[in-house]
């Protein structure tokens, strides 16, 4: 769980949105313009300067999403069927320790392996603290929910990279 927390922790998050404010003339009856209208012309330019700062914040959110490549794709993909595989078998009843198990066999000892299999453990261990559901329905929707969480939060991660 805490890796699986420690990838969801770096996910980027949006960027706070910090209310613009513009103050107002120092004696707008002495510019000749009534304060009802000043107030409204300020809060649109407030509204607008807000607007842009999200869409730039997002753009740039988006951007980030794009320059994922197809390596880093493949990577997630595999989480994504991991995801699948450990949801599906928590469902139907298999016991942790066999899943776990399966994972431990097929770690060839390598650093990458390692890590790799760290990442999996996460996944499965995360797979099994998930609600279980008696209908086929809810148990294919539990399986594609918690695959695609597994899946956008990798490929947030792997963005970062």
């Amino acid at each position: 769980m805490a890796e699986t927390e420690a990838l969801r922790a770096s996910i980027p998050q949006p960027v706070a949105q910090q209310p613009v404010t513009v103050e107002a003339p120092i004696d707008s009856q002495a510019q000749g313009v009534p304060d009802s209208e000043l107030a409204a012309s300020n809060k649109e330019i407030v509204n607008a300067a807000n607007k842009e700062k999200r869409e730039a914040s997002n753009s740039k959110y988006t951007a980030n999403k794009e320059s994922i490549d197809a390596s880093k794709k493949q990577i997630c993909d595999s989480v994504t069927s991991v995801s699948e595989t450990a949801m599906k078998a928590r469902l139907n009843g298999v016991p942790i320790q066999t899943a776990l198990a399966a994972l431990d066999s097929s770690n060839n000892g390598s650093d990458a392996a390692v890590k790799i299999n760290k990442m999996y453990t996460a996944i499965i261990t995360d797979a099994y603290r998930q609600p279980n559901f008696s209908t086929d329905k809810y148990k294919e929707d539990a399986i594609r929910e918690f695959a695609l969480t597994n899946y956008l939060a990798c490929i947030d991660a792997v963005a970062k990279w």
